[in-house]
């Protein structure tokens, strides 16, 4: 499987950080090959009420070549899109319309507790969006590098049949680019459908070791063996919800990214 040729990266000019970009160049050049990259630049306003700053509305060119150096200075070629919308949401989703990326890379930011700010906006774009997207959390130390990645699957179900394929085919070329170790967890309720686990192992690839069978909702179970497995990466394939309530904060997947502190792939 090809994996992510064609990016969208978004930027936010009000933040220092811009970990979308940090994680393009390096997963560019982890690859060997250069992608189609599209740069957004946008500003979600919601985020700045969390993080108590005010948005920064003007940048001088000095900024944006020093930021914007980080492609440069590896040979990344790019296209530059900007909106001025408040709708940020609406904005991304008519640039991924725009643009057909693969993967869209959405920065995550803290408030001053340290707890992840996830906007309305965000929660529609995850909701809306027909193409994977990828919460890119911050890490103290900048590091790049992921060593582990989780992935939640259901086989015992045949309606996620498909989610799950799709879910382990990124698994296993993510995994190729970090040089990563994959596991896979399959969270169950009900006893008399317990999961086969040899079906897990022919279906992953991975060691014994590496497929984890956990009682209990998924929205605990997936933090529980994130936390265990010390995950760089979590990949989930909620289902979609259409209509009006598509735009809102799933129950389920709202506790499962508010209790992980990795990054966070939606698989569509």
């Amino acid at each position: 499987m090809t994996l992510n040729t064609r990016i969208l990266a978004l930027v936010d000019p009000s933040q220092k950080k811009q970990q979308a970009l940090a994680r393009t160049r390096f997963n560019a050049e982890r690859r060997g090959e250069k992608p189609h990259l599209t740069v957004f630049m946008a500003v979600d306003h919601e985020v700045h009420k969390h993080v108590k700053t005010p948005p920064i509305l003007s940048r001088d060119s000095k900024w944006m070549t020093e930021t914007m150096s980080r492609l440069t200075d590896v040979g990344l070629e790019y296209d530059l899109s900007f909106s001025w919308a408040e709708e940020w949401a609406d904005a991304v989703l008519a640039e991924i319309k725009r643009s057909k990326p693969d993967q869209v890379l959405v920065p995550v930011y803290e408030d001053e507790d340290g707890n992840r700010v996830l906007t309305d906006e965000t929660w529609k774009l995850l909701r809306s969006s027909k193409v994977n997207i990828s919460l890119i959390h911050p890490r103290k130390d900048d590091r790049e590098q992921r060593d582990v990645i989780l992935a939640g699957i259901k086989t015992q179900d045949p309606a996620f049949d498909e989610r799950t394929k799709r879910t382990i085919a990124q698994a296993k070329a993510l995994s190729k680019i970090y040089g990563a170790e994959v596991h896979y967890v399959n969270a169950y309720q009900d006893s008399a459908k317990f999961p086969d686990r040899a079906k897990m192992l022919k279906m992953t690839g991975v060691p014994n070791s590496n497929i984890h069978v956990v009682a209990g909702p998924i929205s605990g179970v997936l933090p529980k063996v994130s936390r265990k497995v010390k995950a760089d990466i979590l990949m989930i394939a909620p289902m979609r919800k259409q209509g009006v309530i598509g735009t809102l904060r799933g129950s389920t997947i709202s506790r499962i990214i508010g209790k992980v502190q990795s990054d966070v792939m939606a698989i569509v």
